[in-house]
Formats: structure tokens, sequence, C-alpha cells
């Protein structure tokens, strides 16, 4: 090959290509996304003109496998401040707070499925705002937002300790933000350019060091959910009850009412089906911190022993497939749980 004749040719045949994938990425980008609040928070948080999609999500476990396992189709719908949508209803005299990550969120799950929807069908007099992932806590400051109940809830492996790192946990009750401090900005065209061309660069050395890096061991995704392990010692407990305890009389001292409950994780649920062994503190951490905070008189409720119990009676599976967050089956036998539990009452 004469080199020096097809310089540019070698030059500019790598750009061309990138120029196309950005073209076809700003398109279509819902191609080259696999889980739908990773969607929102990368793409339509910051060029808000469309706040209700449609998309296919792949369980969490195939994020990095070079081919994902799509499972149907969901609609995802949020308000102007990147909330997913619940029945907030400010002019409602009782209204809840609903705090969360992604399986609060609803991550594999349509509009109509996630935990909050169900609770709202049924307690029609209660206003219900799901404010996972985004904008979180920090929804008790808002000035034109009316809440008098929060409702805590958190994987398991992650907690509520992440609540407590502040300065001062009194802020949380002084209402002096403006709508606007959590309404969406729309970037500029060209900023969102930028922010979309770098995520489009990370996502495709993702995947050519996936495909083309042989040091890189890729683990299937059944793999993969064997290895996302997690372990509690009796110190994590202890730090999760301390900050539940703090917070729950921050708030009830302003007149809220509150609750706390954890999902349960698919590894420590079907730890026995899946053949992991982890430790007894790992196995009976929801159990453990049911009682631990049941006798601190705070409302809490033992989602694991729903789980448990129901899985035991129902031949259905209940977490997603390739996947650590329950399903709607799982979501359906929750909420049953819920309205026979104590914590009923943070909606009645």
């Amino acid at each position: 090959m004469n080199f020096k004749k097809n310089i540019f040719q070698i030059l500019f045949t790598p750009l061309f290509f990138f120029c196309a994938l950005v073209i076809l990425y700003l398109i279509f980008p819902k191609f080259f996304f696999f889980r739908g609040w990773e969607f929102f928070e990368t793409y339509v948080y910051k060029q808000n003109k469309k706040l209700s999609f449609q998309i296919k999500e792949s369980g969490d476990s195939s994020r990095d496998y070079i081919l994902q396992k799509y499972k149907s189709k969901n609609t995802i719908t949020i308000n102007k401040f990147g909330n997913r949508v619940a029945c907030y209803d400010s002019l409602k005299e009782k209204s809840v707070l609903v705090l969360g990550d992604s399986q609060t969120f609803g991550a594999g799950l349509s509009d109509n499925q996630t935990l909050p929807r169900p609770l709202c069908n049924k307690y029609q007099d209660t206003s219900i705002y799901n404010g996972s992932r985004r904008n979180s806590i920090n929804l008790t400051k808002a000035k034109n937002l009316n809440f008098n109940k929060i409702f805590f809830i958190s994987a398991e492996r992650v907690g509520f300790r992440g609540y407590c790192n502040t300065s001062n946990l009194k802020d949380y009750t002084i209402r002096n933000y403006s709508d606007d401090a959590y309404t969406l900005k729309n970037l500029s065209y060209f900023k969102f350019l930028r922010y979309q061309v770098k995520y489009l660069n990370n996502y495709l050395q993702s995947r050519s060091e996936a495909i083309l890096n042989p040091n890189k061991t890729i683990s299937s995704p059944n793999e993969y959910i064997l290895m996302m392990r997690h372990s509690f010692s009796d110190e994590i407990k202890f730090q999760e009850l301390d900050c539940i305890k703090r917070l729950d009389a921050l708030f009830r001292s302003n007149d809220y009412q509150v609750a706390f409950m954890y999902y349960p994780s698919k590894q420590t649920a079907l730890y026995k089906k899946l053949n992991i062994n982890l430790n007894d503190e790992t196995i009976n951490f929801i159990p453990k911190m049911t009682k631990l905070i049941s006798e601190e008189k705070i409302a809490t409720f033992d989602s694991k022993k729903c789980i448990d119990d129901k899985s035991k009676t129902k031949n259905i599976e209940i977490f997603d497939q390739h996947d650590t967050h329950l399903n709607y089956n799982g979501i359906k036998i929750l909420y049953n749980c819920l309205l026979k539990s104590k914590i009923n009452n943070l909606f009645n």
C-alpha cells in the first residue's frame, strides 16, 4: 500500500465512522442505553423537551455484556423536576414523599408498575410523590411542594447512611428552595452535543474493550449476578440505626410521619437457589435491622420475610432475569404485604 498516497483515507476513515455514529446516536439515542434511568439522566435531563419515552431495558448484570437481553418495552414518564410521576397533588391534605433509588424509580418497570402507583390507586385521598434518584431528600426544602409524610426506601446493600453525611441534618427542614432549583434545565445545544459525544466515546470504548481486549474477562449476566455480593457487619447495622434514629427524630419533631423499608437484593433473597455462600449478617440483615428499628418504635417493615414467605408458596419469578431488581410480580407481592403492615398507616 502507498501510505503517502492514502494518508487522508487512513486518517479520516475512523473520523468518518465516528461522526456517522454520533449522528446515529443523536437520531436514535435509545439504541445506546440499556437502562431507563441512565437514558433519562444522560440524555433526557439535558434536553428535556419530551418527558415521556418508551424504552427497552436490560438487566443490571447485562449492561457490560456484548449482547444485551432486552425485556419488555417500558413507558417512563417524569415531571418537570425530573422525578418519575406518581400522583402528587398539592391540594390534598395528606402528602407522602417517597425516597429511594433505582428500584423505587422503577428500573425495568412501566409507569403503572412502580411501587408508588398501586399505592396511588389504593389511597386516592393521599398525594404521593416519587422523589427517587433525583432531588431526593432535598425536596423537603421546596417552598411549593407540600409533604407531611416521608417513606424512606433503600436497597439493603446501599442503606440510609448517606442521608446523614451532611454537616447539619436540620437543613433538610428549612423550606427555602424555589421551583427553579429543581426544574430541569435545557443545556445549550453545543453543550448538550459535547456532553453526548463524551458519553458516546466512553460507551464505544467500553464496548471495544469488551470485544477486543484479550485480557478482559467477559462474564455472562448470570455469572455477574453471582459475583455482585455484599457483606455486612455489626458496625454497619449500628451506623444504619444511628442515622435512621436521627432522621426519624428530626422529621417527627417537625410534624412529619416517617417510615423506613429496605428492598431485598436478589442474592440475599435467593441465595440458596443461586448457590451463593453468604454470612449470617448478610442473609439476615433486613430481619435484624427491622427488629432494631422496631425496638426504637420507628415504623418499618420486614420486606425479606414478605418475599421469602410468598416466594415459597407461589411458583413465580419475583426478580428480573439478569437483574437485581424486583420485577412486577415482586412489586405486587411487596405492595400486598405493605397493606397488612404498620407502614399502611403512613398512607391512611
